[in-house]
């Protein structure tokens, strides 16, 4: 998880202030990646991105109004380092996604040397800026949200054939290397835990299985960041965001980063309804009359279940991230997305029975973090 509850343009927290001998760089390089004379006729808008080592900025007129070129009314420009190796697929990645018809936004330009981007700007209205308004009128965008996701895993053949680099693929290993970040960061450095987790404990063996399920599971492309911040809302439909960690993996770590944020409530019985929508779906993501198979089946209980771990799985490392961000990043915002983590892997545990383990395990860090689970609905 790698960004706080704010949106472009939504700020909830102080954004660090760029020097100003950085702006002018930036506002050179834009004017000359554009052919534009004068740097002093654009204002930078720094805007905040939480966990994410990118800096972000608006590009505008001095008179406020967004800059305007032969490519676009309005962009963002993105300053990136090589701290993680995927922010260097963003932009390879927005033109693979375009041409799978996966929908997000369009790259200006890429100064790979300057590990610059200029992108689409799509404005500041995320799925998470409609969280105050009641479910009925939220459903339809988690609706398009799903649509848009459902090409984005259908697009896996796509991308092999044109042999594009991604991260590496979900397997047993980086699933061990999520349970271990949620283990020593939140578990051990917030909760001041050590449960045995040896290969041979119960907790260990737990753990192992639950990676090795998901990885035997159908694979499609996973965008690994599907959240409320991440799918922005332009003309009432879902355009993708933040998509430079896709690899292959199981479709159901989507449906679990989307369905249970913390950053956002959701009714809880709403959740499988959504399961069940997105599996009616079509590869292009259309509807058709079987957008809503029987939750009965046989079929519709193991996709639930498999839901369900792989939102489990997704929240460990959510809470990892937490703790990692909060005390070694200097970001002790996080800590208040602990609570809503917590009740909602306690909520998708109801639906993972063969984890038993890490029910125990939540349990004990819920009551140590003064979170009753008993209230969760």
């Amino acid at each position: 998880m790698t960004r706080p509850p704010t949106a472009l343009g939504l700020a909830q927290a102080p954004v660090p202030t760029a020097s100003q001998q950085m702006l002018e760089q930036l506002r050179a390089a834009t004017c000359a990646q554009f052919g534009w004379d004068n740097p002093e006729t654009l204002a930078l808008q720094q805007i905040m991105q939480g966990g994410s080592d990118r800096s972000f900025y608006r590009v505008l007129h001095r008179n406020g109004a967004s800059a305007e070129g032969d490519k676009a009314a309005g962009f963002i420009l993105v300053r990136y380092t090589d701290e993680r190796p995927e922010n260097a697929f963003y932009a390879p990645m927005a033109g693979f996604l375009a041409r799978a018809g996966v929908r997000g936004p369009s790259v200006l330009a890429h100064d790979a040397a300057a590990r610059l981007i200029w992108m689409e700007d799509l404005g500041a209205a995320d799925i998470y800026a409609l969280r105050h308004l009641p479910w009925a009128e939220r459903e339809p965008f988690y609706r398009t949200a799903l649509r848009e996701v459902r090409r984005l895993h259908a697009a896996l053949p796509a991308l092999e054939a044109e042999a594009m680099a991604t991260m590496e693929p979900f397997s047993p290993s980086l699933y061990a290397w999520e349970h271990d970040y949620f283990l020593q960061r939140f578990v051990g450095e917030v909760c001041g835990l050590e449960p045995d987790r040896s290969a041979q404990s119960p907790l260990g063996k737990e753990l192992t299985e639950l990676g090795e399920r998901l990885s035997s599971a159908p694979a499609g492309l996973v965008h690994r960041d599907f959240q409320s911040q991440n799918v922005m809302i332009c003309r009432d439909q879902a355009c993708l965001i933040d998509f430079q960690g896709m690899r292959r993996g199981t479709p159901a770590y989507d449906l679990g980063s989307l369905l249970y944020d913390p950053y956002v409530e959701i009714p809880h019985a709403e959740r499988v309804k959504l399961v069940d929508y997105y599996h009616g779906l079509t590869p292009q993501g259309e509807e058709t009359s079987a957008c809503a198979p029987a939750s009965a089946s046989e079929a519709a209980s193991a996709r639930h279940e498999l839901f369900h771990e792989a939102a489990c799985q997704r929240l460990m490392q959510a809470l990892g991230a937490y703790g990692f961000l909060s005390l070694h990043k200097g970001k002790p915002q996080f800590l208040r997305h602990i609570a809503p983590a917590l009740n909602n892997i306690s909520l998708a545990l109801r639906g993972a029975p063969r984890l038993a383990q890490v029910r125990q395990l939540v349990a004990q860090c819920a009551a140590i973090q003064g979170v009753d689970l008993e209230r969760v609905p």
